[in-house]
């Protein structure tokens, strides 16, 4: 909200008060169209002990499911209270303040940062506009994806990415009573068919059978045993391990030649069984990468895959066996040189990320911020260095508490990448002596 529309605000005010019959009940906007009259008579539910990155993600989002239409003299009410519905009152919903603030006195809640320290929650303002910063599009940190109730009237509140030139305009600020989090890391998900507490491969042999490699926890692995019938694995495709019907054992999903993405599920003794369709026939065919993890931070496996156009999409696993469709976590089109992805907390954060081997074959990571998002973190290991890898897949191979990752190279040896638990990866071993995995078509 400019500066002219808070005097203009002040001034219809005044009037109003001197010439017009006694204001509406608490909670109804007033029929005046400025600013000053819907902050007066919105219901605000103010947090005043300060509020969470998480909850403010949580809190936007709210907006959003509802299509909260704009207006400068309007109210809109939930759970967190009731809020002016333009650009500072959307703002002042997601700080948890004690009323709906304008673009001027914004400034008196927050302070100015480095642009470079911009995190989820901090808010890109100037005196016409402010939006709630989300994260990065690019990994030079120049758009910025936001949210933002902008305009004009009746248009829904939404998340989408500026233009650099757009984000110029706007100075970086951080709510003073912003709860810095402190996530409690949680060890990887281990792959792990035969429970004994290490993480296994699974891999497709030449004749089509799902084949186990039990893991030995110090970087090893070792034939275990045939997982399901031979030829059966022959046109599936595209792999991902995770629980997905939350019975605490691995699980596998895969794609199958009719483009259905389907559940085959582990009895923690390194065994499989069909389970069930977990998405539409022919829905799958087109996606080019998949990988699985909790997201979204609800416990439950989820899995993220690149569309036929490049985009990263997340779909939420009901726990049960289920996948719908969630958001796209990135652009479209950002995705279209990567082929093979893999999913973990390679950060230590406590929140599910992607690595992907990108078209000059570095592998590089996606930070998730657990609400199903992913933002650029760095480049993992040295440019080309992937380039000749087949397949890939991630896992706590020698148990010290950090993601990995273990590929298999163009001349077909199995090696592990080890984690360094800051987004980092160091050359680990080979995991098996030979190059044994030539004719594998997929790991798991």
């Amino acid at each position: 909200m400019s500066r002219n529309t808070v005097i203009a605000a002040l001034l219809s005010a005044a009037t109003v008060a001197l010439f017009t019959a006694p204001a509406a009940a608490a909670g109804t906007p007033a029929p005046q169209t400025d600013d000053f009259h819907a902050m007066l008579y919105c219901q605000e539910i103010g947090v005043p002990g300060g509020v969470t990155r998480s909850q403010m993600i949580v809190r936007s989002q709210a907006w959003i499911d509802a299509r909260v239409p704009y207006s400068q003299g309007a109210c809109y009410s939930n759970q967190y209270g009731s809020y002016r519905t333009d650009c500072s009152g959307y703002v002042s919903l997601i700080w948890g303040l004690g009323r709906s603030e304008t673009t001027l006195t914004l400034r008196n809640f927050s302070s100015l940062i480095n642009r470079a320290d911009l995190r989820t929650g901090d808010a890109l303002l100037n005196d016409g506009h402010v939006a709630l910063f989300v994260r990065w599009a690019d990994a030079a940190k120049t758009q910025p994806v936001v949210r933002e109730q902008a305009g004009p009237n009746g248009a829904p509140t939404v998340e989408r990415t500026w233009s650099a030139s757009t984000a110029a305009g706007y100075e970086p600020r951080r709510y003073h009573k912003v709860l810095e989090e402190t996530p409690t890391p949680t060890p990887p998900k281990l792959k792990d068919f035969n429970s004994d507490g290490r993480a296994d491969i699974a891999a497709i042999d030449p004749d089509g059978t799902m084949v186990l490699f039990v893991g030995n926890g110090a970087g090893r692995v070792n034939y275990g045993k045939a997982m399901s019938g031979k030829g059966h694995w022959i046109g599936q495709r595209l792999l991902s391990t995770g629980d997905f019907n939350g019975d605490g054992k691995a699980d596998i999903a895969a794609v199958s030649p009719s483009g259905t993405m389907e559940l085959y599920s582990g009895n923690g003794a390194g065994d499989l069984g069909y389970s069930n369709v977990m998405s539409g026939a022919g829905h799958w065919a087109g996606q080019q990468a998949i990988a699985a993890g909790d997201f979204n931070g609800d416990g439950r496996a989820d899995i993220a895959a690149i569309s036929a156009e490049g985009t990263m999409e997340l779909y939420t696993g009901n726990g049960a066996g289920g996948l719908g469709y969630s958001n796209a976590m990135s652009g479209v089109g950002h995705w279209n040189g990567f082929t093979k992805i893999v999913a973990g907390d390679f950060n230590s954060d406590g929140k599910t990320d992607i690595a992907g081997i990108d078209s000059e074959g570095t592998m590089a990571l996606f930070t998730g911020n657990g609400a199903g998002g992913l933002g650029y973190g760095n480049a993992m290991s040295g440019k080309g260095h992937w380039a000749g890898q087949r397949f890939v897949t991630s896992g706590d191979f020698n148990n010290d508490g950090k993601m990995d990752i273990a590929g298999v190279d163009a001349d077909g040896n199995l090696a592990y990448y080890t984690g360094n638990g800051a987004g980092g990866l160091g050359w680990g071993g080979p995991m098996w002596d030979g190059a044994h995995w030539l004719n594998h078509r997929a790991l798991a």
